[in-house]
């Protein structure tokens, strides 16, 4: 009788730990793949000529890219690749902020080009993410 208690006591210490971190990982996946989502959709309006939609979609993509960082930041067990990824997510951003920056200018075929170098650098990112498994 105590042995069952002791693991029914052990498991509610540790299923929230558990299931937190899987939350997590979760999260950060699902960013990674929002922020690729509205970068194909900044390459794909880019396309046909739409400098406003790829500030607006740039624009979102910039502001899930420092949400996903700021998490990615907090999570301890990331010792070796936080710095890999971190370092592709602001490439990635930077490259966004570029795109946007040409939009604005109105210089609808390097804003485009921008765009598509952005949304690669994007999906890199989300590899790198993945892989964490």
């Amino acid at each position: 009788m105590i042995k069952m208690q002791k693991i029914i006591i052990l498991s509610i210490l540790f299923f929230p730990l558990a299931t937190s971190s899987a939350g997590e990982a979760q999260s950060i996946r699902g960013l990674s793949n929002e922020i690729y989502r509205l970068s194909e959709e900044m390459v794909h309006h880019g396309g046909e000529g739409h400098t406003d939609e790829i500030i607006q979609y740039g624009e979102k993509m910039v502001e899930r890219i420092e949400r996903l960082i700021n998490r990615i930041q907090l999570i301890d067990r990331l010792k070796r690749q936080k710095k890999e990824i971190v370092a592709s997510l602001i490439l990635t951003r930077n490259t966004t902020h570029e795109a946007i920056r040409l939009g604005r200018n109105g210089d609808a075929k390097a804003a485009y080009q921008a765009a598509r170098l952005a949304s690669s650098q994007a999906r890199k990112s989300r590899q790198k993410i993945d892989s964490l498994s």
